[in-house]
């Protein structure tokens, strides 16, 4: 058994099917992005229009219906980049999502071993890293974590994007 595998005690008794994703599920992930991420306001749903030379999409399907995605970057990360998301190495989650219904049943962990299945396959691109990246809101980190990656620390996150820590941040309060 897998170490890094969820608990999947309540994980839906019909087959799940992840596979490559293609322009013709846009519609499909549309919904799925407006349902799991309500206010997120990049359309990760237009990636599907993109080459695997730049990005890779995978859907996960449940008795037909699509309840998950992943879009994961896979083009050299831009050095001059304004958002940190575009100087991090590559590798780089961009979204996962699975539609609420269907949450904590392992969904996100398959869609992220397709991804990591499927990466060794793409032609070689400059800059790819030996890790896949993600960022997340804290209360998914113990997610994650079980699905085997490792936290970084703010100083790590801007040495990888090239813009290392000069100092230290700190802060004290004001007097009242």
């Amino acid at each position: 058994m897998d170490a890094h595998a969820p608990d999947v005690a309540n994980a839906p008794p019909n087959p799940l099917i992840v596979r490559r994703a293609g322009l013709q599920d846009h519609p499909d992930v549309a919904r799925l992005l407006d349902e799991a991420l309500p206010n997120e306001p990049y359309r990760y749903a237009d990636n599907l229009a993109w080459d695997e030379s730049f990005v890779l999409n995978h859907v996960a399907l449940s008795e037909g219906r699509l309840v998950g995605y992943i879009t994961v970057l896979v083009s050299p990360p831009d050095p001059r980049g304004r958002a940190l998301w575009q100087r991090l190495p590559r590798p780089y989650v961009g979204c996962l999502a699975v539609k609420p219904s269907h949450q904590r049943q392992g969904i996100g962990y398959r869609l992220i071993n397709a991804t990591l299945a499927a990466l060794p396959a793409l032609p070689v691109v400059p800059g790819l890293s030996g890790h896949l990246y993600l960022e997340c809101a804290d209360a998914l980190v113990p997610v994650y974590r079980q699905m085997g990656f490792e936290h970084l620390l703010p100083a790590q996150i801007l040495a990888l994007a090239g813009m290392p820590a000069r100092a230290n941040t700190m802060r004290r309060a004001l007097p009242p």
